[in-house]
């Protein structure tokens, strides 16, 4: 594929949240995996990696793959591998300065590795190569897929991604309880969160 191709790609992946975001401002109605996390960002309640997670939830696990799809079909989906690999690829080099961005309003945040194991970073790693993996073979599904089904089959992806979502925003005992006091002690000063997220991408 050319750069030109591959950058076209890339613009209209990007696009699906601009889209969903404008819809849900205008009281419409995007995906569900979509207006459950600006939902529940709305909400307050989250940890700024509860949001980012559900982002990537909804933004690979749904859009990267039903985007793909509809763009490649056949052999050019396979020809365009090697590019969907590399869009997550520039994903994936952003953890180590998400985390570390994260980390400045987030104190105790490293509490979670009483849980969920030594290294922070390894969740943020595991959420994007597993949702690569699934969104390469949700593109795959719906490149197969004749044009009249595919809402029903982007559908199906739409609840499962919903699904997931739902685990992440909604811990259970005793992740709940980690969650709550390492809430309690994050800034709330959303501007600076968003500008220093803003950031990365200038890195």
């Amino acid at each position: 594929m050319t750069d030109r191709g591959w950058l076209a790609s890339m613009r209209c992946f990007a696009n699906e949240y601009f889209a969903a975001y404008e819809k849900f401002r205008a009281n419409q109605s995007p995906s569900r995996v979509w207006r459950f996390a600006f939902d529940r960002s709305r909400s307050g309640g989250l940890l700024i990696l509860q949001n980012l997670l559900l982002s990537i939830n909804a933004h690979i696990n749904l859009d990267l793959g039903v985007v793909t799809g509809k763009t490649f079909r056949g052999r050019t989906l396979e020809d365009f591998h090697d590019d969907f690999n590399r869009i997550n690829d520039i994903l994936g080099s952003l953890i180590p300065a998400t985390r570390d961005a994260v980390e400045q309003f987030s104190p105790l945040l490293d509490d979670l590795t009483a849980i969920g194991g030594d290294d922070l970073a390894l969740v943020l790693e595991f959420s994007v190569d597993a949702a690569r993996d699934d969104a390469w073979r949700a593109a795959t599904l719906i490149s197969l897929t004749p044009s009249e089904v595919r809402p029903f089959a982007a559908g199906v992806m739409d609840a499962k991604a919903k699904l997931l979502g739902r685990v992440v925003a909604d811990p259970a005992e005793p992740l709940a309880t980690v969650v709550r006091r390492i809430r309690r002690a994050e800034s709330t000063d959303v501007a600076s969160i968003i500008t220093a997220l803003d950031e990365l991408v200038q890195i």
